[in-house]
């Protein structure tokens, strides 16, 4: 019987990877279709004419709730009067995922309505749906409200969560409670392993770790709600006793040269893709640069990512391309290789 057993072992090993990977490609397929889908599109033009009206009065006010009074009226109910604060409700995300979300903030509103983000997130969402694979290890840094972790969840074989709120983290933990391939750490990966300090602010789309980030966001849209002190570590210390990255989402709001210098023994000596946010001309671009000319050093070259998340090589100043005041998420990968 022994004998049998190590025999059919090899077989039945094939037969499983075989049945992955074609639930695998079948996930794959209704995450692309759902994404392309008339029903998508139509949402997504909604929120781009909503967000076309700006500007205070009545008459703005009027034209937006005529526009999208789905967004807009919940937006005032919660938003506006705090209760979003203390609030989290069901959202389906474009795939007929169902997670939780605070609505702390528009971003959060018009995730919890469209189930999706657009734009730049867009392109990087096709990207990995078209990318990741069943053996894939993913770092989702930066993971605030956990889509990139509950995207990447559907096709990887590991994904691991770092968001220093503790808020989002209850939140993500709900959502994936009983997937024993996420896991979920209240943490900021940085170059120091200890503690550090957090800027909260009253968006949770632009929180970080530094300061000078938080001064200028303070200066523009953004007030400063809290500075906290939360739990910091490397990625050359996590490594220790996880699984090590195949692919990792970088986007941690101007700390993204940090945590890849508490990751250059990982760096040098690995070749994971990644992908990273670069800031426009109006934003502190500099430190998106400095993080990209580090990972340039290492041998990495940069794409970016057009309408359908396909990779186009691009050398130079990578914010020159992007909308001066946002942001635009570029891929990194060793070698000379395409994607």
């Amino acid at each position: 019987m022994f004998l049998v057993m190590r025999q059919t072992a090899p077989l039945l090993a094939s037969v499983a990877f075989v049945i992955l990977t074609r639930m695998q490609e079948d996930k794959r397929a209704l995450m692309l279709e759902a994404l392309g889908s008339d029903r998508y599109r139509q949402r997504l033009d909604k929120v781009h004419r909503f967000e076309e009206i700006s500007g205070g009065g009545v008459l703005k006010m009027v034209q937006r709730l005529f526009t999208a009074p789905s967004i807009y009226l919940p937006y005032v109910f919660y938003a506006k009067t705090g209760l979003a604060h203390r609030y989290s409700t069901s959202a389906t995300l474009f795939w007929d995922k169902t997670i939780r979300i605070s609505l702390k903030d528009y971003d959060a509103l018009i995730l919890s309505m469209y189930g999706g983000l657009y734009g730049a997130e867009l392109n990087l969402t096709k990207f990995l749906i078209k990318n990741l694979e069943s053996n894939d290890v993913f770092y989702d840094i930066g993971a605030n409200r956990g889509y990139y972790t509950f995207v990447a969840s559907e096709l990887c074989k590991e994904t691991h969560a770092f968001e220093p709120l503790s808020e989002l983290v209850d939140v993500i933990r709900e959502s994936v409670q009983g997937d024993a391939s996420v896991t979920v750490n209240s943490v900021a990966l940085s170059d120091i392993d200890g503690a550090i300090d957090f800027y909260v602010m009253d968006s949770t789309m632009v929180n970080t770790i530094n300061a000078s980030v938080a001064k200028l966001l303070s200066s523009q849209d953004y007030t400063l709600s809290k500075r906290v002190t939360v739990p910091s570590m490397t990625i050359d210390a996590y490594i220790k006793t996880h699984t090590k990255p195949t692919f990792l989402k970088i986007d941690a709001e101007g700390a993204e040269e940090q945590i890849i210098k508490g990751g250059k023994h990982f760096f040098s000596s690995n070749a994971p893709v990644i992908a990273m946010e670069i800031w426009g001309k109006e934003n502190k671009w500099e430190l998106s640069m400095s993080a990209a000319e580090r990972l340039r050093a290492m041998g990495y070259q940069s794409y970016r990512l057009d309408s359908e998340g396909t990779p186009q090589k691009v050398d130079g100043d990578l914010s020159v391309g992007v909308s001066p005041a946002g942001g635009e998420d570029f891929i990194f990968k060793k070698g000379d290789s395409s994607l």
